[in-house]
């Protein structure tokens, strides 16, 4: 490992270094399920428009993808405690805007959040990937990233529930809350080992984008295989947090199980989650994910084609089952890339990011306007056919071994 271990009182086993780093990061993503709550809700009361508050959304996308061309060359020498507290600082500063917000909802407010909320989840990512890459054994490595995946589940499907009652008590009691989560995952970041220094002295940062993109340009006709699955799942998760939610809405006029639709969507994470970590594979890890990704896609486009509101949820339920089994892997796929990359392992890391950037930048819209024209339930069908038949191709012609480009990397700076 070349970063000093996590550790609380001695105990550096393996699974408590993972548990110990979960453990904030699952604080953060409850805090941040309650905003993702309640962001949409308050900015289209104070816009009026549903366009223009997607427009506000999607800003921190925009931000994320710029911060994945500068971080890669800013962050090589820091280490995973101090981006967890970076994040945990940031995420206090955008929910203490949306609070002002309460009182003063400036357009400029939520603009200012949402870019440092983009900023929030690319150390949120950073850290991940660092973490898991420098102090998890390889063979471990889906093992981890299917556990801290459990955590994330469990956070986005009590989350939302959780929102909703608050807001029924008024907004600033829910920000409050989200505050107070936010802060104590930030208070246990800060106990990580106190020993944990930089791994050097970090060398001068200078700004080159025109060689980032050189760099991504090079890793990526290496990697776009596992780039097109993991821009796919990120696409599918986007849509379901857009059309997912407006399609509840309408289906639970009819129905009050059409408005479990998202809850059945993130649930399954959980128990695949736990499934990936008990069987944690070392082996064909691209393989395996992108055919639980094929089947997945598969019931997603059956979706459309039904009126019953029962078998919707059943076709949601299975899709997202085998998605959730699909990601993780996916994920710990370049957790084994970043470790093979070794001190340039950022490079990496913020092209992967990019991938989940643009996929929430088209997401949303892509789904708005398939919509537009076919119905939010109906654009399931179309979103799913399209996955479906792009993950067979990159089945069939992803190579057994993926190969970096090592000597390209030993000169990068």
């Amino acid at each position: 490992m070349d970063e000093k271990e996590l550790t609380f009182s001695g105990l550096n086993t393996t699974w408590m270094r993972i548990f110990l780093f979960t453990f904030p990061l699952f604080l953060f993503a409850f805090s941040d399920s309650l905003i993702s709550f309640y962001a949409p809700v308050v900015i289209q009361e104070t816009v009026g428009s549903s366009f223009w508050m997607g427009v506000i959304m999607s800003f921190s996308s925009f931000v994320g993808l710029t911060t994945d061309f500068i971080f890669p060359q800013i962050l090589k020498d820091i280490t995973t405690k101090r981006l967890l507290v970076l994040a945990g600082i940031i995420s206090s500063v955008f929910y203490f805007l949306l609070l002002i917000a309460t009182i003063r909802p400036f357009i400029i407010l939520f603009l200012l959040g949402m870019g440092l909320w983009g900023i929030y989840y690319e150390f949120l990512a950073f850290s991940k990937q660092r973490f898991i890459s420098t102090q998890v054994p390889r063979p471990l490595h889906s093992g981890a990233t299917a556990f801290v995946f459990v955590f994330k589940g469990l956070s986005y499907t009590v989350g939302p529930i959780l929102a909703s009652f608050l807001l029924d008590n008024g907004h600033q009691l829910l920000l409050l809350v989200a505050i107070a989560i936010s802060l104590t995952g930030l208070f246990f970041s800060l106990l990580m080992s106190k020993k944990q220094q930089m791994l050097s002295r970090p060398e001068a940062m200078h700004l080159h984008l025109g060689v980032e993109l050189s760099h991504w340009a090079k890793l990526f006709k290496a990697v776009w295989p596992m780039m097109i699955i993991f821009l796919l799942i990120g696409l599918v998760d986007a849509v379901f947090w857009t059309s997912g939610i407006v399609l509840s809405n309408n289906l639970g006029k009819e129905d009050v199980l059409g408005k479990f639709i998202v809850p059945l969507y993130v649930m399954p994470s959980m128990l695949a989650g736990t499934m990936i970590a008990r069987w944690h594979p070392s082996d064909k890890k691209k393989k395996y994910g992108t055919i639980f990704f094929i089947v997945s896609a598969v019931f997603l486009s059956l979706i459309g084609f039904t009126y019953n509101i029962k078998l919707v949820l059943l076709l949601v339920g299975i899709s997202s089952v085998f998605s959730s089994l699909a990601y993780p892997l996916i994920d710990a796929v370049f957790s084994d890339f970043t470790q093979r990359m070794g001190k340039e392992r950022f490079h990496l890391i913020g092209l992967t990011n990019s991938a989940g950037s643009i996929a929430y930048i088209v997401g949303p819209i892509l789904s708005g306007l398939i919509a537009s024209f076919v119905g939010e339930q109906m654009t399931f069908s179309v979103i799913g056919i399209f996955v479906l038949l792009v993950s067979l191709f990159i089945l069939f012609i992803t190579p057994r071994k993926i190969l970096l480009p090592q000597g390209d990397i030993k000169n990068w700076d």
